[in-house]
């Protein structure tokens, strides 16, 4: 009798234990994909877009008449 509930308390604390590696496995995991995804973006928003550059040369353009 002793020995089987010894058995059964090793066994739920081995799954427990199993348990909560593998959530902070996960937990770490998801954690370091974020932080790629957030320097990744902030990369990419560095500088004028595509349309501030048309914007900005159509008023280069302009001042430049006017000027002339």
């Amino acid at each position: 009798m002793e020995m089987s509930l010894l058995f059964e308390s090793f066994m739920i604390f081995y799954l427990l234990e199993v348990l909560l590696l593998v959530s902070i496995y996960v937990w770490y995991y998801k954690e370091s994909k974020n932080i790629t995804v957030t320097q990744s973006e902030s990369q990419k928003s560095s500088g004028p877009t595509a349309s501030e550059l048309i914007k900005m040369r159509q008023l280069a353009n302009q001042l430049n008449r006017g000027q002339q």
